[in-house]
């Protein structure tokens, strides 16, 4: 007699298993040939043909079953099937792509002849990772000049087919290797010599197009009908070329050994290389998920790929890839209604402030530069105010000195005393511009009004000495030196007030020394001109990128204002995922290709902005104190806490809070962990500084961290602690549960 829950199966048609099929079989010929044949050991012919059948049955059940789950885009079970799905639904499962770096190369030696690095040329990385040359780069003839080479992540493979002249000829791309992907946009196809163009899918014209099916098993070449694309003729030669990469397996990080696979030879010379990674790789990742198909799928088909609602936005952003620079992880669509919700407004504005605070710092230097070089100026003018009074009590002796001492050869030079007459002359009038030097100099420094009083007065007493000189110099000149007083006051004025400037301790040494000095002060390397031209230079570089800031938020502002409040601006915050799987901010060049991909599938009363999400992650800062049972190791157990917390903190939904009960229900699961104490200190404030700020205005009054609409959680600080627990504590542990 069958059981109740059989029976209520068989009533519904879906108890298609063996013992069920088996069991009806037997219910069967009792009821109908029950009196003939009620014999049903498993030794008789009859038992054997019924268990034959009901294992046919059984088998033919499993592949209706399978055929018909894979019939839906919610129960598909293979790529093949989904992606075939999906494909009806105008959507395409995103393939793999091949992660970019940029590679900092130069040669051991300046060569006599171009050294160029061909694109195609392969460099080795770790785990035996190949990176291709994008490009072709070319090193100058005896240049040793770092230069960069921009390559992606793979390797580049060639298979060759026959046209069969049939419509919708599909090729198998058989060379790919387990666990390895072709990335997105890297299949190039040749008939006949001919390049043909990759459509997403074969279009309504008789054009030279193909397809690929990146998510079959092989990945496929597929051609058009003449109807959808154009048929390669009958034996025609179908060239098909494609890079093969490890996806997100490729990426690698910064500052790793490169090699090249086979070395570098010009003109039958090998060329050795010096080869660095400052920068990790990007973009890497591996093809579309069947969890992501299934819930991007039908919302991009919903859309109708146009960019209307918030959900058409979500759709179309977080389903989207780019070739190069990777894919977009997590989406949201905001519509502001202030400026601090506007992500791009305040993007724009943070990086305004940062570029002022980057301007502080050289202009703080460079004017405690300029005081300090005023200061010595000062000091030295100081200094030549003692200078200045030797000057004075020099004249004075000039006047006071005695006839006599002049001595009797220069009485009897007195023609030779006039040539020299001639020479005073001169030499005053080099006086006069010194004095006029000073002055001048005096009048442009820093020093004050009264001090430039003083000194300037000083320097008119010794211009009025030098007047008297030119005098008597002149007298004597006029009057042939017959006055032998003039030319005794005159040598003993010039031996007194020092002309020759080679002479340490004289007047005018030590005045073109200090003069010296004050150039040196004002146009010397880190002279106040120097100084200035920094102060200049930040201040006009500041003002530019600045300029440049404003203009954007004025534009940006304008975009949806100058329409009298008719036009909706929708702000499109993105992240990606690092190489450890958390969430990072996305590089410029997808920020930008996302925004030229929206730009043109928007309402035209929509302004749309694609913005890095990074001011959205919120870095969840956890402190967590583990009890590890005997028989565990310390180290192991805490590891694999750290795992798990890991895997908790990645890939979170946006608004997707952070409960204690949920994370700690989750450890105590981890093998070897007999008690969890768990903290949620709070979480970093973005954009982080040096170090972070933590902030505790999400947690609640249980210690949950409650996010806020559009804020998307992310690892912070995880800190991890041990103790190793007794067998008595553990009994104890056992008992209390």
């Amino acid at each position: 007699m069958k059981k109740p829950l059989q029976s209520l199966l068989s009533v519904k048609y879906s108890g298609l298993d063996f013992s069920t099929h088996l069991d009806d079989l037997r219910s069967r010929m009792q009821l109908v040939l029950g009196e003939k044949f009620n014999l049903l050991t498993s030794s008789v012919q009859g038992s054997v043909l019924l268990d034959t059948i009901g294992y046919a049955l059984d088998s033919l059940s499993f592949y209706l079953d399978r055929r018909a789950t894979d019939n839906y885009v919610a129960t598909a079970r293979t790529r093949r099937a989904l992606s075939r799905l999906t494909r009806q639904l105008g959507y395409k499962m995103r393939p793999a792509v091949s992660s970019s770096l940029d590679l900092v190369v130069h040669t051991t030696q300046g060569w006599p002849f171009q050294v160029p690095i061909p694109a195609g040329f392969q460099f080795r990385g770790p785990n035996q990772t190949i990176f291709e040359v994008a490009e072709q780069v070319i090193i100058p003839a005896g240049s040793t000049t770092n230069y960069v080479v921009s390559c992606y992540q793979g390797r580049t493979v060639t298979e060759t087919f026959v046209g069969t002249g049939d419509a919708n000829q599909v090729f198998d791309l058989s060379s790919l290797p387990a666990a390895e992907f072709i990335p997105d946009g890297t299949v190039q196809v040749v008939v006949d010599g001919l390049a043909w163009e990759e459509r997403e899918f074969l279009e309504f014209e008789e054009t030279e197009q193909f397809e690929v099916g990146y998510n079959d098993s092989p990945p496929t070449v597929r051609f058009g009908d003449g109807v959808v694309g154009t048929i390669p003729p009958i034996g025609s030669s179908i060239v098909v070329t494609y890079v093969i990469s490890k996806g997100r397996a490729g990426l690698v990080g910064s500052d790793v050994e490169f090699v090249p696979v086979t070395p570098l030879v010009v003109a039958f010379t090998t060329i050795p290389l010096v080869i660095q990674n400052p920068a990790g790789s990007v973009g890497g990742d591996d093809a579309e998920s069947l969890e992501s198909a299934r819930s991007f799928a039908p919302k991009v088909w919903k859309s109708g790929k146009r960019a209307v609602t918030r959900e058409d936005y979500l759709a179309l952003a977080g389903s989207y890839a780019d070739p190069l620079f990777g894919k977009v992880r997590v989406a949201d669509a905001i519509s502001p209604r202030s400026a601090q919700q506007d992500l791009a407004l305040q993007l724009w504005l943070s990086e305004i402030r940062g570029l002022a605070s980057n301007a502080v710092a050289p202009v703080t230097a460079s004017v405690s530069a300029i005081r300090s070089e005023l200061s010595r100026m000062l000091t030295e003018l100081s200094n030549s105010e003692g200078l200045l009074e030797s000057v004075s009590q020099n004249v004075t002796t000039i006047h006071t000195t005695n006839a006599g001492a002049v001595s009797g050869g220069l009485i009897g030079g007195l023609h030779q005393t006039k040539n020299d007459a001639g020479d005073v002359l001169v030499n005053c009038t080099d006086v006069d511009g010194l004095v006029a030097s000073g002055k001048a100099f005096v009048n442009g420094s820093g020093a004050s009004p009264a001090e430039k009083t003083d000194i300037n007065g000083e320097f008119d007493r010794i211009a009025q000495e030098v007047s008297d000189i030119r005098s008597i110099a002149t007298g004597i000149q006029t009057r042939y030196f017959t006055d032998v007083a003039y030319v005794r006051d005159i040598v003993r004025l010039c031996e007194d007030i020092g002309l020759d400037l080679t002479t340490a301790g004289t007047f005018l040494y030590e005045l073109d020394q200090i003069r010296q000095r004050l150039e040196a002060s004002v146009d010397g390397p880190t002279g106040i001109n120097s100084q200035v031209d920094l102060i200049e230079i930040a201040v006009v570089d500041t003002s530019a990128s600045t300029d440049e800031l404003c203009t954007k938020i004025f534009n940006h502002v304008d975009s949806f204002l100058s329409s009298d409040c008719k036009a909706n601006l929708v702000v499109v915050p993105i992240l990606v995922t690092d190489s450890d799987g958390f969430y990072a901010e996305p590089s410029l060049g997808l920020v930008k290709s996302l925004q030229d991909f929206l730009s043109t599938r928007k309402e035209v009363t929509q302004s749309v902005q694609v913005v890095p999400g990074s001011r959205y992650l919120v870095p969840a800062v956890l402190m967590v104190h583990i009890g590890v049972r005997p028989n565990f190791s310390q180290i192991l157990t805490e590891v694999a806490v750290r795992t798990s917390i890991d895997n908790m903190l990645k890939g979170r939904k946006p608004t997707e809070s952070l409960y204690l009960s949920n994370m700690g229900g989750a450890l105590k699961q981890v093998a070897g962990v007999g008690y969890v104490n768990l903290v949620i200190q709070g979480s970093y404030v973005m954009p982080l500084s040096s170090p972070p700020l933590l902030s505790t205005d999400r947690l609640d009054s249980a210690g949950n961290l409650i996010l806020n609409p559009g804020e998307v959680l992310t690892r912070g600080l995880v800190t991890v602690t041990s103790y190793q627990m007794t067998a008595q504590e553990a009994t104890k542990l056992m008992v209390d549960m």
